[in-house]
């Protein structure tokens, strides 16, 4: 999810991929201490106040929850329809997995990372939904830092808030990232109890997959061709260190692995928090 056109409404708009282009209107937040980056870390950046999903243009600030929900629904049944299609019986079964969760069920699990069955969603007068964006950092030979993320970042106009996007893995230069990110906080974090040397194994994994396509609906962690954020990150840590970040070991999934998730998860170290990440902060 690159960081582009931050969007956020007077009322809980579910908008703007991960990040803002835009020219930032006070001074630049404080962000992690690039001097303690290693290759194969993580970044997790959030606009203050309201933790959000990253995936709306600018020109959709005033979407309501209702339409966000309208269009969720249609962009799900395309993709049952296509599954079922495909004579796979593996897409068949997912299909099915998916045909009865509903928009609200996706905003309580995925935006809040609760559990199947927990009913937990973010107040309307609490902010944004909570959800984010998550990155990889790599150290080049020379030093150089770089980001390494899935974004649905499109030369065309924007179609769909899930629709899939060419040249989706993109790679870019941190102080570059760092300029678009002056609005947002950034949390740091990195897999524990690995050496330096595996850790940056993480990065050089998931520069394999650059010009892949950014597809939300991309429930297989171990299908390749398409990736949203999380599975990019939670993929290349599978292949460089056989570690499963979410503690879910299977690669078919018929849910949604979540930046929080990951953050939250039990071999992530966080070493730079500015906030509550998930609660507004």
């Amino acid at each position: 999810m690159r960081f582009r056109w931050p969007a956020v409404s007077a009322i809980i708009s579910v908008l703007a991929l991960a990040g803002c282009w835009g020219e930032p209107d006070g001074p630049p937040l404080p962000h992690p201490d690039a001097e303690t980056f290693q290759s194969g870390d993580f970044l997790w950046p959030a606009l203050p106040g309201a933790v959000i999903p990253f995936f709306r243009e600018a020109d959709a600030q005033q979407l309501t929850i209702e339409s966000e929900a309208s269009e969720w629904r249609q962009e799900k049944q395309r993709f049952i329809e296509q599954a079922r299609a495909s004579g796979d019986p593996e897409q068949i079964a997912l299909a099915d997995a998916i045909a009865n969760i509903t928009y609200d069920e996706f905003r309580s699990r995925y935006f809040n990372a609760t559990g199947p069955g927990e009913r937990r969603l973010t107040p309307f007068a609490a902010g944004l939904p909570q959800v984010g964006h998550v990155a990889i950092i790599e150290i080049d030979g020379g030093g150089r830092r770089w980001v390494v993320e899935a974004t649905p970042k499109s030369d065309t106009p924007y179609e769909s808030l899930y629709s899939r996007f060419p040249d989706g893995v993109i790679r870019t230069p941190y102080d570059k990232w760092v300029e678009i990110h002056k609005e947002y906080n950034v949390w740091h974090g990195r897999v524990r109890d690995r050496t330096p040397d595996e850790r940056a194994a993480i990065a050089e994994t998931a520069k394999q997959y650059l010009g892949r396509d950014y597809w939300f609906w991309s429930f297989n962690l171990g299908e390749e061709s398409a990736f949203y954020c999380s599975k990019l990150v939670w993929l290349s840590v599978w292949k460089a260190l056989g570690i499963s970040l979410d503690g879910d070991p299977s690669l078919q999934r018929s849910f949604w692995v979540s930046p929080k998730q990951l953050i939250n998860a039990p071999n992530v170290e966080v070493l730079y928090s500015p906030a509550d990440y998930g609660a507004g902060g």
